[in-house]
C-alpha cells in the first residue's frame, strides 16, 4: 500500500489497496482521479457541489482493474470538474509538483502525475478531454497516455465534454501502461462511445517517419528542448517539419463544445453558482451561450476537418509536437488567474481531443514532454514505437 503521505497534496483520500483480481495487473499499484466512481468511497470531483456523494457501483475502469490483480491504493486530487489545466481550483487545494513545490503540476489529472512523478505507485488513471492526462504528465516528467476516442469506458465517469473524453494512464515505464490499456480496452454495453471500436483492429506497422506540426512547435517557450530531442531522433527516423493548418482549425472551435459541460452542469446551474471556483464557472457559463445551431455545425466542421488532418498520415507515420507550450509556472502566480493559462497549457493537446487520434506524453525533461500522435486505432503501434525511443520518466523516489 502506498505510504500514507501527502506532500505534494496530490491525494484526497487513501485506500486499502485489496487485492481482488491475479492477472496481468497483480501487485501493480494504482491510483484514480477522483472524477471516477469507486463504489463506497466519496468522488467530489474537487468540488463543494458533490461533497458528500459516495457512488454504489464502480466505473468500468475500476471493475476490470480490480479484476485484473491491481491494487488501487489513492484517490487523486484535480482541477474541479476537470475543467482547467493548473490543478489549482479545487476544495482541497492545490497539487504541488514533485519536482519543485512552488510550481504547478498541470491538470486536470494533476494529482494522479504528482502521485507517478513522486514515486509512491507505478500508475494512475486520469482523463482527457482537452489534455487533461498529457499535460500534467509533461509537467511532472512521467508517461501521459490518450488512446484512440472510445477504447475505453467511461462508465462511472463524471463527464466534462463527451463527444471528446478520453480515461487515460499516466506511468513511470510505457510496458505498464500498456498492461493497463490493454485491460481496460473494449466495448462495454454502459458507454456507447466503445461502439465506434466495433470492426475497428489495432493496427501495427513499424515506424519510419516522424512530421514535426510546425503550428504547435515553433515559437513556443519549450521549442529548444524539443528541437535538441528531435536531433536525436533525427539519426534513427526520417524527420521533417509539416504545415498541418487543420490542428489550428481545431483550437477554433473547441469551445463551442462547451455546451457539452453546460448541458452536465445545468443541474446544479442556476442556483449553486457559488459552490463553483470563478475560473471554472466562467468557462462552464461559455456552454449556456452556445446556440444550438453553433453546436451542430461545429460537429459537421470537426468530421469535415478531421477527414482532412488524417490525411497527414499518408505522408509520415507519426506526429509529434511539443505536448506543452510553457513549463509550469509558479503556482502563486496562477491563483486567481487560472483562466489566463488554459490556452498555453492546452493548445497542443486538445486538436487530438477533436481528432479522437491516440496520443501520448514522453518525458524529455523534468518540466517538459514531446506529444507523439498515431491515427485513430493505432494505439500499440505509437506504444510501441514510444518503448523503442529508450526514455525514461522522472520521479522523485
Amino acid at each position: 500500500m502506498v505510504e500514507k503521505r501527502n506532500e505534494f497534496n496530490a491525494y484526497v483520500k487513501f485506500l486499502e489497496g485489496e487485492q481482488e483480481g491475479d492477472g496481468p495487473l497483480k501487485d501493480v499499484t494504482v491510483a484514480v482521479k477522483d472524477n471516477i466512481y469507486i463504489k463506497g468511497v466519496e468522488t467530489t470531483a474537487a468540488s463543494r457541489i458533490l461533497r458528500g456523494f459516495v457512488p454504489t457501483y464502480d466505473a468500468t475502469v475500476v471493475r476490470k482493474l480490480r479484476a485484473a490483480g491491481a491494487k488501487i491504493v489513492a484517490k487523486t486530487n484535480m482541477h474541479e470538474f476537470a475543467v482547467g489545466g493548473t490543478n489549482t481550483s479545487s476544495i482541497f487545494g492545490p497539487t504541488r509538483n514533485p519536482h519543485d513545490v512552488e510550481r504547478i503540476t498541470g491538470g486536470s489529472s494533476g494529482g494522479s502525475a504528482a502521485a507517478v512523478a513522486s514515486g509512491d505507485v507505478e500508475v494512475a488513471l486520469g482523463t482527457d478531454t482537452r489534455g487533461s492526462v498529457r499535460i500534467p504528465a509533461a509537467l511532472c516528467g512521467v508517461f501521459g497516455f490518450k488512446p484512440t476516442f472510445g477504447r475505453i469506458s467511461r462508465f462511472g465517469v463524471i463527464p466534462l465534454a463527451w463527444s471528446m473524453d478520453h480515461v487515460g494512464v499516466l506511468g513511470r515505464d510505457v510496458e505498464t501502461i500498456r498492461k493497463v490499456y490493454r485491460t481496460l480496452k473494449g466495448f462495454d454495453s454502459a458507454d456507447p462511445s466503445t461502439s465506434v471500436n466495433v470492426g475497428l483492429g489495432e493496427y501495427k506497422k513499424e515506424v519510419e517517419s516522424i512530421g514535426v506540426i510546425k503550428e504547435l512547435t515553433e515559437g513556443t517557450e519549450v521549442e529548444e528542448e524539443f528541437e535538441r530531442f528531435m536531433d536525436k531522433l533525427s539519426r534513427r527516423y526520417k524527420v521533417e517539419k509539416l504545415e498541418v493548418p487543420t490542428v489550428m482549425e481545431a483550437v477554433g472551435i473547441v469551445d463551442v463544445f462547451r455546451a457539452e459541460t453546460a448541458a452536465y452542469h445545468s443541474r446544479y446551474l442556476p442556483g449553486r453558482e457559488g459552490d463553483y471556483f470563478p475560473d471554472v464557472l466562467n468557462a462552464i457559463k461559455i456552454g449556456f451561450n452556445v446556440p444550438a445551431h453553433a453546436y451542430v455545425n461545429a460537429l459537421r466542421y470537426r468530421t469535415r476537418i478531421t477527414q482532412e488532418f488524417l490525411k497527414v498520415f499518408s505522408e509520415v507515420d507519426i506526429l509529434t509536437c511539443p505536448t506543452v507550450t510553457i513549463r509550469p509556472p509558479k503556482i502563486s502566480d496562477v491563483l486567481g488567474r487560472e483562466g489566463e493559462f488554459r490556452l498555453p497549457l492546452t493548445r497542443n493537446t486538445v486538436p487530438f481531443n477533436v481528432f479522437s487520434t491516440p496520443a501520448i506524453s514522453v518525458p524529455i525533461g523534468k518540466f517538459v514532454g514531446a506529444q507523439f500522435i498515431a491515427p485513430m486505432g493505432h494505439d500499440e503501434e505509437l506504444l510501441d514505437f514510444v518503448k523503442g525511443l529508450g526514455v525514461s520518466a522522472f520521479y522523485t523516489k
